[in-house]
């Protein structure tokens, strides 16, 4: 599988937590998958000042990994911003939380998610989500 996913190996990634452990533990998992440049956030506003940075660099992230409840910004806000730029209208954006209630997974997906993984990342769950994602692009 990793064969299938080294095509995107130089996609620029940006992983969006509050938690730094699980920040770290995404961060690990997609290292150990062959993706080389990953970016952090802490929060949505901090993301969404990050995306825009990129964006405006002509460098806007590639894929996208976002924490639902965060402070300051929360994960569905950040998704719904994104979704209406035109550099973020279509890249794959992955919503990453504890939360498996039916309701939040459709309106994350209702907003715009590309996908839904529960925390923690399983890495064999996140190979196939990757290659389904990437490939249907």
């Amino acid at each position: 599988m990793e064969i299938l996913l080294k095509h995107f190996f130089d996609y620029k990634i940006l992983i969006i937590d509050d938690l730094t452990s699980m920040r770290e533990n995404l961060d690990a998992v997609l290292k150990g998958l062959g993706f080389k440049f990953i970016d952090h956030a802490k929060d949505g506003l901090e993301a969404l000042n990050l995306a825009k940075e990129n964006s405006r660099l002509n460098e806007p992230y590639q894929l996208i990994f976002c924490d639902i409840n965060m402070p300051v910004m929360d994960g569905l806000t950040l998704l719904k911003m994104l979704r209406s730029m035109d550099s973020y209208a279509k890249t794959p954006i992955v919503m990453v939380s504890t939360e498996n209630e039916k309701d939040t997974i459709v309106i994350s997906v209702v907003y715009g998610a590309t996908d839904y993984i529960l925390k923690p990342c399983d890495k064999e769950i996140l190979k196939k989500k990757l290659i389904n994602i990437l490939y249907k692009q």
